[in-house]
């Protein structure tokens, strides 16, 4: 695939597909500057609820800070305290990116052992004291 060059007013996007991610470079208009900003991966994504499908389509999303009821704000980026050299998308930044594209709630509880989130509720389906 080429790369496409998409603009606005003051900045311009360069976007390169490559594999299943797509990177942003953006270039303040005139500077010449680039400022990278994270890669975006296109997954494909389904959520089953206890009785529907909650979510199922395509989504892109990226690293990000993830902020839930019980676990508070955190950087979700798949380092987990250097164990991966390079960020990059987690399941937990998809299902964040899902909820704001789909309009559902979810919850989920910190792991500092794990530097990682774990998901207790997506929309009305939740955990029970069986399952883990």
């Amino acid at each position: 695939m080429k790369p496409k060059i998409l603009t606005t007013k003051s900045l311009y996007f360069l976007v390169i597909p490559y594999c299943s991610y797509l990177f942003f470079v953006a270039t303040a208009a005139g500077t010449g500057l680039a400022v990278p900003q994270l890669p975006l991966q296109l997954t494909n994504l389904r959520i089953e609820g206890v009785t529907s499908t909650i979510y199922e389509a395509p989504i892109l999303s990226s690293p990000r800070f993830i902020t839930t009821a019980s676990g508070g704000t955190h950087l979700c980026d798949g380092t987990n305290y250097g164990a991966n050299l390079y960020s990059g998308n987690t399941p937990t930044d998809a299902l964040d990116a899902a909820s704001q594209i789909a309009d559902f709630t979810y919850d989920a509880i910190w792991q500092a052992q794990f530097d990682d989130f774990f998901i207790m509720q997506i929309a009305d389906s939740a955990e029970t004291a069986t399952q883990s």
